[in-house]
Parts: C-alpha cells; structure tokens; sequence
C-alpha cells in the first residue's frame, strides 16, 4: 500500500506529464479567447464589456476571465500570456485538487494518486489549460467547492467565496454549483439531519445567492437578455439533437470513466453524490448545445472543452468507486486483482483512445495559430489601415480579427450578436440580408483552394457571396494567407462608393 507521504510525492509524476503537454501546447490560443480579450478590451477603453464599442452586446460567457484580462490589460500587461499562465496553474491546481476529493471520498493515497494521474492525460486538461480560455480556472474554483463541501464540516464564507467565483466563471457555472449544494444537503438529510437543521448549515447559500443575483441584475440591465448571445447562437435550428450533442459525444469517447464514476453510488458512500451531481448536471445542460452549430468544424465542436471542468470531480468518485471495491473485496484476491485491473484500464484508455486523449487535439491543431495568424493579422492590419475605429467589418472569425481591428465587428454567423438568434428565429438569409443593409465597408470571406474555382469555405459564406446586394456593390479589394493556407485564406471585400 501506497503511503500518504509517498502519493503526495508521487504526483510530481502526474504533475510532469500535464507540465509537458501544456508545454507542447502552448504555442496554440485558441481564437475565441480573443472575442472575450475583445470585450477586455472595451471594458478598460470604452467602460463598457461588450463585443462592440457602441452597441452593448454579450458575446462571451465567461465572465471572470474577461474581468481578469481586463485587469490585466489596465496594469499594462499582456492579456494572452496572462490567460495561459493562469490557465497553467489552474490545471496544476486540479490535479491537487483531484488528489484531496479523492481522499476525502474515501480514497486510499494510491487510489487518489492513480486519480490524479487519470486526469493529467484526460480529454483535453493540458490543450484546454493553455488554449487562453477559461475552462482551467473553471475547473479548479468547481472542484474546490466541491472539496469543500465535501468535508465533514464546511467554512461557510469561504465556500461561499468558492462558488460564488465558478458561477460567475461559466454561464453554465450556477447550475452545477447548485447541483453540487443540493446533492450536499440530501447527503446531509440522509445522514439523518432534521429538514431545520439541514437548512441551518446552509445559511451561506442565502450570501452566494444575493451575490450572483446581483451580478446577474447588472447583465440583464446591462444588455437587456437574459442569457448571453452564445446561448441563444448554439440552440438555432437543428440544435436540439441529442444524438450530435456535446453530451452524446462525451459519452461516446469516455464512457469508462462515467460508468465507473457512477458505480461510486454504491461503492464509495453518500458523500460522492456531491462529486457526481455536477458531472450529471453537465451531462444535462449539454444534451441541448449541438456539437456542430456552424455546420463546419470549429472549436465549439470539440467537446472537450465544456466537459473538462467536471473531470475531477468525476475521476474523484471513479478512483473512490474502486477503493470501496478494494474494500468489500478485501478478502479475494481475485476481486482485488480485477478491481486493480479496471483502474489500470481507466488510465490506458485515456492515453490510447484517440478521441478522449489531448495528444489528438495537438494533432488536430498543431498548425492552427499560424493558419488563424498569416490569414488574419494581416487582414486585421489593412482594415485597421484602412478604416481605423470608425470602419464597419462583416466576417466569420471574429476572434483574433476582432481584436486586432478597432473599428466595429459583425459576426457573419451571428454569434456575436442578438439578431440572428432573437429578431429573425435562427433563419441565415434574412440575418445576413439585414448585415448588408448596415453597409459595412468591408466584408471578410474565407476562401478555399479547394473547388475550382475557389469559393468560400463555409456555408453561411457562400449564401452571403451569391446575394445579389453582396455583388452590386462589393469588389474585391485584398487577400491574405492564400499561398500559407491555400485552403483556408482571407478575401477581402469593400464596398464600392455610391454613384
């Protein structure tokens, strides 16, 4: 048996493999954390945290992470570097934090430790951790409330703090918090306690309510929706389906590790309901969010990144799972041979299924920034040359483009903005008559190599580039990353001055 002094040394191991994939994924910031630098940006410029200067519009659902590079951006320093660094002590923070909820589940060391060595090559840790976005620090304040409620007695203010911080990390961050409190009070109701009691105990919700409450008050004044603009984008048309929804494709690629994390029900106690509530609750909110909403591949079908928040606390209960298995077996060795075997099973699997390992998203995205970068800085550069803070610019990546360029940005999918999704219902065509009627004075295509001759690369491009309102009066003016990125290269067009 694994002493306590030699796990907790023992996760140097863990904690080396995600330093290396965070290391070989570093290079790669993924370009929708510029849409929340975006936002930064015009929080510390312009007093306002919106995706445009004039107009408020919420296009990010990751609250805390735009107020840290909003910080960040107003002491001078670099917002990016920042995100990735944070991201980086993050995961190294979950593993730990992997480590305790373990523990405190009725895990032995060794079992914790094999827990923390599940999730440093889980679906997506170190890739996500250093992508620029939030899905790290997302993870951590989640999984420490969790460990907090765990314990036999919670500090109250302080895990108010905790998960008051998660809920405003992610828009989905309310929901499995109070998945996670409601499951800690049936714990607590089962363990005997008088309905009173229980409530007693949890006098703090009351604190962290009146706290995202406010917040929540602030946004919907602030914008005038109740959900941010993401929301209502990944629920247009066909986008109910949950046999291609980020939940089915979860299932799909890390069942192993779900079915043994439920197996904690019986094996592990009562206490692992408040690890597998949040889990659950994700597996819910994402059976209703398509894995494809743009019809083409983008980081939004990588599902990956909703679900690696709620690794720990479901790797936690696996490992509690087959400690309490070790247990009843204690007397058969060939239980506990069989019980050793699925935990070593658990960690194969993660390191050779190509879809539930990070090393597939390195694959996947080795070349991505210098693909975004040589297609989009230079667009970003003739615009802003060209048009400055006062110009208008339809286009599709709206991330590193949007950033980069000053002037106003309208998504051409209609991600960043309300009227795609609220005024015309999900319909394409309409949304994108009504861009042109705004007469921006450029529009920013993707094109491809591909067919000959090129034409865009997506389906909401093609449909704007044979509207007639499109050709009467748009001409091409400049292209960018055509020779770098031949499938996948910038087209910009301008529109021509009134006769």
């Amino acid at each position: 048996m694994i002493g306590e002094r030699a796990a907790r040394i023992g996760l140097l191991v863990p904690a080396g493999l995600l330093c290396a994939l965070m290391v070989e994924a570093w290079p790669v910031t993924v370009d929708d954390a510029f849409i929340s630098l975006r936002h930064a940006r015009h929080w510390v410029v312009h007093g306002s945290p919106s995706f445009d200067a004039a107009e408020p519009i919420e296009a990010y659902s990751n609250f805390l992470s735009v107020a840290f590079a909003a910080g960040v951006l107003r002491l001078g320093g670099d917002p990016v570097s920042a995100a990735k660094a944070l991201g980086a002590a993050c995961a190294l923070g979950s593993l730990a934090l992997t480590f305790g909820l373990a523990r405190r589940l009725g895990a032995g060391p060794g079992h914790a430790l094999l827990g923390a060595g599940i999730l440093s090559v889980s679906t997506g840790l170190g890739f996500w951790a250093v992508s620029g976005l939030e899905t790290a620090l997302f993870g951590l304040l989640l999984s420490c409330g969790v460990w907090l409620l765990a314990g036999e007695r919670t500090s109250p203010w302080r895990t108010a703090a905790v998960l008051l911080l998660a809920a405003l990390a992610r828009v989905e961050g309310p929901v499995l918090v109070g998945a996670a409190i409601a499951a800690r009070a049936a714990v607590r109701r089962a363990d005997g306690l008088r309905v009173r009691a229980v409530a007693h105990e949890h006098a703090w919700v009351v604190a962290l309510a009146a706290g995202y409450s406010a917040y929540f008050a602030w946004r919907w004044h602030h914008y005038g929706h109740l959900f941010p603009s993401p929301i209502y984008f990944k629920r247009i048309g066909a986008a109910g389906d949950v046999f291609a929804s980020h939940t089915a494709v979860f299932l799909a690629n890390s069942w192993p590790l779900v079915f043994v994390a439920c197996t904690a029900i019986w094996l592990a106690g009562r206490r692992s309901w408040i690890a597998l509530a949040p889990g659950a609750a994700a597996l819910a909110i994402f059976a209703t969010a398509r894995e494809l909403v743009l019809e083409d591949v983008s980081t939004m079908a990588w599902f990956d990144r909703y679900f690696v928040p709620v690794l720990p606390c479901l790797v936690a209960a696996a490992v509690a799972a087959l400690a309490g298995a070790a247990r009843a077996a204690a007397g058969s060795a060939p239980r506990r041979a069989a019980t050793a075997l699925v935990g070593g099973f658990l960690l194969v699997w993660q390191l050779l299924n190509p879809e539930a390992n990070p090393l597939r998203m390195l694959a996947r995205s080795r070349g991505y920034p210098r693909a975004v970068a040589v297609r989009n800085v230079p667009t970003a550069h003739y615009l802003e040359q060209r048009f400055g803070a006062a110009g208008s610019v339809v286009a599709g990546d709206v991330g590193l483009l949007g950033y980069r360029f000053h002037g106003a940005v309208w998504d051409l999918y209609g991600l960043a903005s309300y009227d795609r999704t609220l005024r015309h219902g999900g319909e394409l065509l309409p949304y994108l008559r009504e861009l042109l009627a705004r007469e921006p004075d450029a529009i920013v295509l993707c094109f491809s190599e591909k067919r000959d001759p090129p034409e865009p690369c997506h389906h909401a491009e093609r449909e704007l580039a044979a509207l007639p309102e499109f050709r009467a009066h748009y001409s091409l003016a400049a292209e960018f990353g055509r020779t770098d990125v031949p499938s996948a290269y910038d087209v910009i067009f301008t529109r021509e001055p009134a006769l």
